[in-house]
Parts: C-alpha cells; sequence; structure tokens
C-alpha cells in the first residue's frame, strides 16, 4: 500500500547533538544532500546543533527544548553526528513523517556482530510495512511537535532559558531496570497515546572505527 505526502505541508528542523563539536564528514555530506533537495522542492527547513554536552538525556531536552520554543518547526529530526544517509532514506522518513507522529529508521550499533537497538512489538508489519515498536536509537528519528506538546514529563530550571525545560529524555533505573533516554522517551510515547513506528526500508550507515552500513532490512 503506497501512501502520497506533500512535503511542504510541514517545516522541519534538525537536531544534530555533537557532544565533543565534531561532525562526521559523511553526516555533513547527507545532510547538505538533504537540505538542497528540500530548498529545491520549496520545503522549508531550519537547523539545531549542540557540542560541549557529554550528557545524551541532558543534550536531547536541551535541543526539543529550542525546537519547541525558538522555532516554529512542526516537526523535529534528531540526527545524530555520526550517521549517513542516501536522500532516498531521509525521503521515506518524512513521507511517512506524514502520516505517522513518530517514525524512526533502525541502524545498526558500532558492534561485531551486527545488532540493531529495537524493540519490535508482537504483530509484525502494518498495511504500510512498517514495524511498532517500543524503544530504538534515536539517531534517525522525526517526532512531530503535538507529540512533546502532550507528553506529560517532570519539570526543570536551566539558567541558559528562562523558560522551565522538560525532561522529555532521561537516563536512570525505571520499573527495576536502567534504561536509556532513548527508551525513556518512547515509553512516555506510548503513555500519551502515540505509537512509535519504524522504517526498516530505510538504510543508514553508522560511523565509528569502521563504517557499519549493515541494514536493518536484511534481518527479515
Amino acid at each position: 500500500m503506497e501512501i502520497e505526502a506533500d512535503l511542504s505541508r510541514y517545516k522541519y528542523v534538525f537536531a544534530i547533538p555533537a557532544y565533543d563539536g565534531k561532525v562526521n564528514l559523511e553526516t555533513m555530506r547527507s545532510m547538505i544532500e538533504t537540505t538542497n533537495r528540500l530548498s529545491a522542492m520549496g520545503v522549508k527547513w531550519g537547523m539545531l546543533s549542540l557540542k560541549g554536552c557529554a550528557l545524551a538525556d541532558a543534550a536531547r531536552n536541551d535541543l526539543a527544548h529550542q525546537f519547541l520554543t525558538q522555532t516554529d518547526g512542526e516537526v523535529l529530526v534528531f540526527i545524530d553526528s555520526d550517521m549517513s544517509w542516501e536522500w532516498s532514506s531521509m525521503e521515506r522518513l518524512l513521507v511517512w513523517a506524514a502520516t505517522y507522529p513518530i517514525i524512526s529508521g533502525v541502524y545498526c550499533g558500532r558492534m561485531e556482530p551486527p545488532t540493531f537497538m529495537v524493540n519490535v512489538k508482537p504483530g509484525g508489519f502494518n498495511e504500510h510495512g512498517l514495524l511498532s515498536h517500543e524503544g530504538c536509537g534515536l539517531g534517525f528519528t522525526a517526532i512531530h511537535r503535538k507529540v512533546f506538546e502532550k507528553i506529560e514529563v517532570p519539570e526543570y530550571t536551566n539558567k541558559k532559558y528562562p523558560e522551565k525545560m522538560q525532561q522529555f529524555f532521561a537516563t536512570g533505573v525505571f520499573d527495576g531496570r536502567y534504561i536509556g533516554e532513548d527508551i525513556y522517551f518512547f515509553r512516555q510515547c506510548i503513555k500519551a497515546g502515540f505509537q512509535p513506528m519504524a522504517d526498516p526500508g530505510i538504510e543508514l550507515i553508522h560511523h565509528g572505527t569502521k563504517d557499519y552500513n549493515y541494514q536493518f532490512k536484511d534481518t527479515f
């Protein structure tokens, strides 16, 4: 089953947490191609970045806060600074974002043997060939503004901003299990009534000491 989507309906804001201030060259190549394509199509886009924050959850909270308070974007797209893609994969992500409030591409962890960090829910694929999941890496994820606006999470102060920030992302022990900021966030989404989805057709390369170009779709 195919869907059609007018990407110009939304303004997309790309958020790149670069903890050491460095962005992989291949990530920049992919980002330049993406923004060139969007501009040529007349699609509005913006970009946020953050460096010097070693805590993944704090960095993502900061970027989400900037998105909500300093931009008029409707869709936040998290991109990790060590990820690369071709336009066809970004196009898939943005097309699905027209239908689904939370959509991700699943990528291989930087490890051998190939390991994909995703908790797929029972039931398999839906009518669009997407998978329901309970958590995956946030390194290639599109999230609608309405998701952040509906989630109920603790607030806290940060001297950088006059407004209180919301703890959309957190790490720690919850229900007797230590979880990362990505799993925490997806749990809050599900509690708020938003089902996270993943597209196995999105192809990504995770860069590290080598290029981890194993594809999630090949695991099926």
